[in-house]
């Protein structure tokens, strides 16, 4: 299953990081001038070359008012769907199989050792929200139409994890008449258009999902997260 989103290369200065570009780089003339020149024609240039301000969301809901982007075309769906959005990935991979199945199975918590309590990272499966959380959704979805959408930021060697994790969620979703469809690896700025189109999107971790929440709600969605995520995420 291919996770790498289509921005990844193989050798670059920098990431495509559209999420940390908006809330927190955006007047950074190292990451303006690296990522303008790595990712022409993408909407972050684009936003970089409009402003250098930081949570410009005016700018950046201009940027997208007349752009679209179709699901693929084996999607046996168009329109009217909620989206999962995952942060899967480093986040994932960089865990062994144990500490990640005690964070997604049983919601147990492992620390990393090497950083001092007020490392953001210090918990190491802060970015894993339980698969249960995703098995309490259901009694809300019957007979409806849903996307998960996931994609690493980066080339790993396996995502073992990742495959292991979306695979539990769309497992839990797959009742009660529900549709799921699963939209992998695409490029960034394509999984956030889709939010155009969506009426509801469920949050995940990390500063890219919540900019395709906020934007969401901008756009008069319902939005919905685990409470974790609210909490690290604000």
């Amino acid at each position: 299953m291919g996770l790498t989103h289509s921005l990844v290369k193989h050798y670059s200065s920098i990431d495509y990081r559209i999420g940390d570009g908006f809330y927190h780089l955006a007047g950074d003339s190292d990451f303006r001038n690296k990522t303008i020149k790595e990712y022409p024609n993408t909407i972050l240039t684009e936003y970089l070359n409009k402003t250098n301000q930081c949570k410009d969301y005016n700018t950046l809901l201009n940027l997208i008012k007349n752009k679209s982007f179709n699901l693929p075309s084996n999607c046996p769906f168009s329109n009217n769907y909620i989206i999962i959005h995952l942060r899967i990935g480093d986040v994932m991979e960089s865990l062994s199989s144990d500490i990640f199945e005690k964070k997604a199975y049983r919601d147990q918590d492992t620390n990393n050792p090497r950083l001092p309590v007020s490392d953001f990272h210090y918990i190491a499966t802060k970015y894993i929200v339980p698969l249960d959380w995703y098995s309490n959704l259901l009694p809300h979805f019957k007979n409806r139409n849903i996307l998960i959408m996931a994609a690493s930021h980066m080339k790993l060697r396996h995502y073992n994890n990742s495959n292991k994790y979306i695979q539990g969620v769309k497992n839990r979703l797959s009742k009660n008449g529900n549709i799921v469809f699963t939209m992998l690896g695409g490029h960034p700025d394509n999984d956030l258009l889709s939010i155009k189109n969506c009426t509801e999107f469920i949050r995940g971790s990390g500063n890219y999902s919540k900019l395709l929440s906020e934007l969401s709600v901008k756009l008069g969605k319902k939005t919905n997260c685990h409470p974790k995520v609210k909490e690290y995420w604000p």
